[in-house]
């Protein structure tokens, strides 16, 4: 088991390899499941907990039909009360915002005639000998259609949170994002979601939402929350898990991954999980202790193995960028180089664009080309050199014949620039993407086909 320590620096990044033994790594799994259970009893010893419950339980039930009701008009919806009661929350309904239509119970009152009978539930009989009868009154009760609004539609001051949003940074934010992308067990999204929600997993669309532009910290232990929900299997056919479990299940994997991670996210995780248990007992983490152990352990070995490979491709890349100088060329006649004029060791795709346009045009039939060079460093020599733009053609499929063009990252990145640069010229091949540097880019040869394919190991 390794651990990858990313450091930035003012020449870019540092990457080691720390070993991690299996006793250090048993030790930390067990002082953040201490911090995880006291941390959660903390939250009902304190006052935020009563506070939490009082202005909660001034929020109405709604029956099973109203839910689905609200569910269906207003996905996200959280809090949902009437117009007047989130005056009550010192809370306005904004201005243009359409209500949420309810069935409320009301109830009536009737008179009607019915049969008199007497204490042994024996008929009355009037002197003709009819049944007798009474006028009593009735309650009758029925539905009408009402209007209620959720939170989000909604301004003023807020409503008291057990949890707390995360709006730390967090160091090397998009390697670790990048992990998280890579070891889902489905694709991840960031989007703007209806409601409150942060995020949320879908069993039945197999892929996971993350609310998008939130906070470094929360961004990350979120997408750990609902990676958690995915590897548990919850939603899925076979799942008999209850609802609060689930919750408390992803958001102590979710804790768990993010402090083997060096993160801490205990402001939100201790009160998101109080949230949704049932008791002060916290039976739902109690009874599930090892279940999120292992799980948690699951998710931090498969970052470690892709960091690992990160690391791999990362060193290698570096050992061939230490070796190798990139530049561009432009020769007058690509046939023959000395022929004509000819410009090597350029720097930049914008420089060789703009000597490319200005050779003569009556030295076109010379057929000029751009292309691509490698120096050796240490010698200072040519290593390879490759022309891929001449005669308004831009012919990538050359690369195939260059093994170490195609296996420099920097290379394929400035050949990226270069493309984009002409995008209106006839092209044969494919094109190199602008964002290989990291992980690099492998182009290999199919039959009649030249594609691109993300290498990380």
């Amino acid at each position: 088991m390794v651990r990858l320590v990313v450091n930035l620096t003012t020449s870019g990044r540092e990457v080691k390899i720390v070993p991690r033994n299996k006793e250090s790594r048993e030790e930390k799994m067990s002082a953040l499941q201490e911090k995880l259970v006291d941390g959660v009893k903390e939250i009902y010893e304190s006052g935020k907990w009563a506070e939490y419950i009082a202005v909660m339980s001034k929020f109405p039930n709604y029956s099973i039909n109203n839910c689905i009701l609200i569910a269906s008009q207003c996905p996200g919806a959280s809090f949902v009360c009437g117009y007047k009661k989130w005056n009550e929350f010192n809370r306005n309904v904004m201005k243009g915002e359409s209500g949420i239509m309810i069935f409320a119970p009301i109830k009536s009152k009737i008179k009607v005639e019915e049969p008199l009978y007497d204490s042994d539930h024996h008929p009355v009989l009037n002197e003709d000998g009819t049944q007798a009868k009474e006028q009593v009154e009735r309650e009758f009760k029925s539905f009408r259609p009402c209007y209620v609004f959720d939170v989000s539609q909604t301004e003023g001051e807020p409503l008291p949170s057990l949890a707390n949003q995360l709006n730390d940074s967090v160091e090397d934010y998009e390697h670790i994002k990048e992990a998280l992308l890579s070891i889902s067990p489905v694709p991840i999204s960031f989007e703007d979601i209806a409601g409150n929600a942060n995020g949320y997993y879908s069993p039945d669309a197999g892929k996971i939402v993350v609310q998008k532009d939130m906070g470094q910290l929360q961004t990350i232990k979120t997408m750990l929350h609902e990676i958690s929900h995915a590897t548990y299997g919850h939603g899925s056919k076979d799942d008999k898990t209850d609802k609060e479990t689930k919750e408390v299940q992803a958001e102590s994997t979710a804790f768990w991954v993010a402090g083997m991670l060096g993160l801490d996210t205990s402001d939100y995780s201790f009160g998101y999980i109080a949230g949704w248990s049932k008791d002060k007992e916290v039976s739902e983490l109690k009874d599930n202790l090892e279940l999120i152990k292992k799980t948690a352990d699951k998710i931090t070995s498969d970052i470690d193995s892709y960091m690992k490979e990160v690391f791999k491709h990362e060193q290698k890349s570096t050992d061939i960028d230490s070796d190798v100088e990139v530049y561009f060329t432009v020769a007058e006649c690509s046939e023959f180089h000395s022929m004509a004029g000819y410009t090597e060791k350029i720097e930049s795709a914008e420089e060789a664009k703009g000597i490319f346009e200005s050779i003569p045009k009556e030295m076109y039939s010379y057929i000029p080309a751009i292309g691509i060079q490698l120096i050796d460093k240490k010698t200072g020599e040519e290593i390879t050199q490759c022309d891929v733009i001449n005669r308004g053609v831009a012919n990538y499929d050359m690369l195939q014949y260059y093994s170490e063009i195609i296996e420099n990252p920097k290379a394929m990145k400035m050949l990226g620039k270069l493309a984009e640069l002409f995008p209106d010229i006839e092209v044969v091949g494919e094109a190199p993407a602008l964002d290989i540097a990291e992980p690099c880019l492998a182009v290999r040869k199919k039959p009649d086909k030249f594609f691109k394919k993300i290498v990380m190991g």
